[in-house]
């Protein structure tokens, strides 16, 4: 329709006589109109502002198909040419109607999705700069920007966009951000004096900034674009012929004193003989200067267009918070929120295992401190499933090297699996020398060591200090889990269950790490409680994720059990349990049932025993 009707017509037909006659006018109006689609994107990218006023006039106002197809589709979805765009908004502007119904709320609009935080994390480099030109080329209207009622909005828009800007750890995002914020100040007039607002802490000669505050001027704005024509389309490019370079003009390179050229220019065979040197693995290595303070350490994680001084920096971190304990404290949370805020991998080898192990070690470091912001960030908006995990990592990890217990039992397969006789039996083994089996024998005058009357054996408790701050990691985390938030809804909300199911996961483990000291039963009631809340969810993987928490809460009880609800817990538990490995429908889910069962009845009975 598009190519074989309207482009004859508007080509050879409506340019020359619509400007003239009317009647040709409503007739293209008509093929516009009828159908709203390609074909106004046509007629907008091979015509001009004057094109776009003759055909549309003012019908934008009154068709709303048409402005949201102007305005939703092609400005704020196309993500268009800056000439195209430029085109539209000049269309807005040539008409008061337009400039109040229609020029006014795009600025804004635009000014509002600069600010959002989410847009300024998230968005690609391509967007952002998008955005930033569209606001430059609305502000070169800085004479049809009417502020009146919606100053105080646009102020807020401003400053908050700025400070977003500012904390952002990329680069060209807090430059385009101070840029953006001194062209507003400068032609909008917000402010009292136009140079209120000017930085000093980007390069004003950035090809970026020159091309924004280029688009910005006013000059610029009496220019459009012209008519273009496409003939040429489709005709075929001619290919161009590289320039023929001559053996002799070949340059020559030399590394490590070996010249290295090519074998058709040498006419001595006796070379022959010699091997080329071999440059293909060859790397470059820069020096790069490694970080010998904390500050100078955050400054480079703020660098991220230097993705060599941003990977040594990485490397040092733990190291410098070794040396700087006391000073690191005062940069701990910028050099978390750094941290955890990447989104890139920069190409560095190894990046998300660095960057995991230095939030531990901050987290170890600082645990109160770290831990508070942690458990509040998993549930605040603007997050990932990715980074909520990570946090979750962080606190899991983080608690495993606080706790620092040879006896408690970090690994539910070895309860899963192997039986408390079969453990007793190794144990011996490997405890008694033969030495003192033969005098144990003989002073029992027996063949045989008999067992538990030889040896009788002491349960080791060992002070966990990691009790005195596992509150500080837990219950923050279990407190919120049922809260019903727009962008985040563990249990109700969302169909991907994945991150409930590593929460769940990490409260069991939690509980583990926390053996041995005495607000571990509350911490068990608590997470108790929400299991059965749990237990008939749709989801095998969360079931799956109910059952290994559970597991976790009977490892960490240990053989030793004083308070009466928890065994009427477990007696419980063993019901629901019994009715999983007959009804669920998921293997896996079955297998690891049965796997618990057997650990509960075991528990269960040392309780009774003891």
């Amino acid at each position: 329709y598009t190519k074989y009707i309207w482009r004859p017509l508007y080509k050879n037909l409506f340019i020359k006589k619509c400007s003239n006659d009317s009647l040709w006018l409503r007739l293209a109006q008509y093929f516009l109109f009828e159908t709203i689609d390609d074909i106004i994107l046509y007629t907008i990218e091979h015509g001009n502002s004057k094109i776009l006023d003759l055909f549309f006039s003012d019908r934008i106002i009154h068709l709303p198909l048409l402005e949201k197809y102007l305005i939703d589709t092609l400005l704020f979805r196309k993500q268009l040419s800056i000439d195209i765009v430029r085109t539209i908004l000049i269309y807005l502007t040539m008409s008061n109607n337009r400039i109040e119904k229609c020029f006014q709320y795009v600025f804004k609009r635009f000014l509002q999705i600069w600010s959002q935080e989410n847009f300024i994390r998230f968005s690609s480099n391509n967007q952002h700069l998008y955005i930033c030109q569209c606001i430059s080329i609305c502000l070169s209207f800085n004479q049809q920007i009417q502020l009146n009622n919606d100053k105080d909005t646009i102020i807020m828009c401003v400053l908050n966009g700025i400070r977003l800007h500012l904390e952002s750890t990329f680069d060209y995002i807090r430059r385009r951000g101070q840029l953006i914020g001194e062209l507003i100040i400068k032609y909008i007039h917000l402010f009292s004096s136009s140079n209120q607002l000017i930085f000093d802490t980007y390069d004003k000669n950035h090809s970026e900034v020159l091309m924004l505050t280029k688009l910005a001027e006013i000059d610029q704005t009496l220019n459009d674009r012209q008519l273009s024509d496409d003939d040429d389309d489709d005709e075929e490019t001619i290919m161009k012929k590289e320039p023929i370079v001559s053996i002799i003009e070949k340059p020559i390179c030399t590394t490590n004193r070996i010249v290295l050229h090519d074998a058709s220019i040498d006419d001595d065979d006796d070379d022959d003989e010699f091997e080329s040197y071999d440059y293909s693995h060859d790397t470059i290595k820069l020096d790069v200067e490694k970080p010998k303070y904390i500050r100078t350490c955050l400054a480079d994680l703020i660098s991220t267009d230097k993705i060599d001084r941003l990977e040594s920096a990485l490397n040092m971190l733990p190291t410098l918070i070794e040396l700087y304990k006391i000073e690191c404290e005062e940069v701990a949370l910028e050099l978390v929120r750094i941290l955890l805020n990447y989104n890139s991998t920069f190409n560095i080898e190894n990046f998300e295992k660095l960057r995991l192990n230095n939030l531990i070690i901050l987290c170890e470091n600082y645990p109160l401190l770290i831990s508070d912001y942690l458990c509040k960030e998993f549930y605040e908006k603007n997050y990932t499933i990715h980074q909520r995990s990570l946090i979750l990592k962080i606190i899991q990890e983080t608690a495993k090297k606080l706790s620092q217990i040879n006896q408690i039992q970090t690994k539910i397969q070895d309860q899963l699996f192997i039986s408390d006789d079969d453990d007793d039996d190794d144990n011996d083994n490997d405890n008694d020398s033969w030495h003192s089996i033969i005098n144990k024998r003989l002073k029992l005058k027996t063949k045989y060591k008999i067992k538990n009357n030889l040896k009788t054996k002491k349960k080791i408790f060992q002070e966990n200090n990691f009790g005195n701050i596992v509150g500080y990691f837990y219950y923050p985390l279990i407190s919120y889990i049922d809260k019903k938030q727009i962008y985040l809804s563990l249990i109700d909300g969302d169909q991907d269950y994945l991150l409930l199911c590593e929460l769940l996961s990490c409260l069991g483990r939690l509980c583990i790490y926390a053996q041995n000291t005495l607000s571990l039963n509350n911490m068990i009631k608590q997470l108790l409680d929400l299991l059965k809340s749990l237990q008939q969810h749709q989801n095998a993987g969360v079931r799956h994720a109910i059952i290994y928490a559970y597991a976790c809460t009977i490892v960490s009880i240990g053989n030793i059990c004083y308070d009466e609800n928890l065994q009427y817990y477990f007696i419980k538990l063993k019901q629901w349990l019994d009715y999983i490995i007959i009804k669920d429908t998921n293997t896996e889910v079955q297998s690891l049932a049965k796997s618990v069962r057997q650990i509960l009845l075991k528990t269960l009975q040392h309780i009774t025993d003891n």
